[in-house]
């Protein structure tokens, strides 16, 4: 067996492993650069967004419940708006 054939599977290991190690820190760039992005250059404007979600006028709309009667019709508790 020569030298060639020996080493040949290493070298091709190291050469994946130089790649995939290329590719998970291209990953974690891009993601950096995400947050970067969203917590710095635009956080004026995702902080604006979410004033306007938080500070929407409620409406209160009237809820009547009813009457609870008894058995024989008579009034137990009635309605009483606030």
């Amino acid at each position: 067996m020569n030298t060639t054939a020996r080493h040949g599977g290493r070298d091709l290991f190291y050469n994946r492993l130089k790649w995939f190690t290329i590719g998970i820190g291209a990953v974690a760039l891009l993601i950096v650069a995400r947050l970067v992005d969203v917590q710095i250059v635009r956080a004026d404007q995702y902080e604006a967004l979410a004033d306007r979600m938080l500070t929407r006028p409620i409406r209160y709309l009237p809820a009547p419940r009813g009457r609870i009667l008894d058995r024989d019709g008579r009034v137990l508790v009635r309605d009483e708006p606030t």
